[in-house]
């Protein structure tokens, strides 16, 4: 608490929402959306640094009503986890340096890209299971609330059919927890097959995040 939030459009906040963002000190923004999304705009306004860590640049397509919503994004997930694998490394770095926190962690809805970086944290920090899908269902009201935005400023009903990714139920991270296990035999193997020294960033991002100093 306090060293590392996960958000969500960053860059749409305007001037009174950064001043009651100010007294949390962010020192880095990692932007995990693509390079076409950051070009409409970034965490702007503050004092932060923002590092751009894209996990892809061309996102899976949902054009279609989804019928199993937790599997479909669990699948997402798993996708990111090989296709930002480079963001994913860089982003452990990163957070892992005191001197950069705290920290915000943001993509678009805050629960995909955003919500597949943070859980990797946080289970690489020992915490349960079932307290990390907890968290990340925390993002299923404010991804429905982002579905009205987007309906209340001019996108088209057509381009958001898969409401389904507008949600963020507990499933969808338990499923995805499962399929790194089922792919990579565990969430350490996967890190380890993408050049992640285990023993070393699990101290450097417990001395930076769990730390009492």
């Amino acid at each position: 608490p306090g060293r590392l939030y996960r958000g969500a459009s960053m860059h749409r906040l305007e001037v009174d929402h950064l001043e009651s963002v100010a007294p949390l000190g962010i020192r880095t923004a990692i932007d995990l959306r693509s390079t076409e999304e950051v070009g409409r705009g970034t965490f702007a306004g503050s004092a932060a640094q923002v590092r751009h860590l894209p996990i892809f640049e061309i996102g899976p397509s949902f054009s279609e009503p989804i019928d199993d919503i937790a599997r479909t994004l669990a699948d997402a997930y798993l996708w990111m986890l090989n296709e930002g694998a480079g963001s994913i490394r860089t982003a452990l770095d990163v957070l892992g340096e005191p001197r950069d926190l705290p920290a915000v962690v943001y993509c678009a809805a805050g629960k995909d890209r955003t919500g597949v970086v943070v859980a990797v944290v946080l289970r690489l920090l020992g915490v349960e299971r079932e307290v990390v899908a907890a968290d990340y269902a925390l993002s299923d009201e404010p991804a429905a609330a982002l579905r009205a935005w987007h309906l209340d400023n001019g996108t088209s009903p057509d381009k958001l059919a898969a409401a389904g990714i507008f949600r963020a139920p507990t499933a969808a991270m338990d499923l995805f927890l499962d399929s790194v296990d089922a792919e990579f035999g565990s969430l350490d193997g996967y890190l380890e097959s993408i050049g992640v020294d285990l023993a070393a960033t699990r101290e450097r991002l417990a001395d930076a995040l769990l730390s009492s100093s």
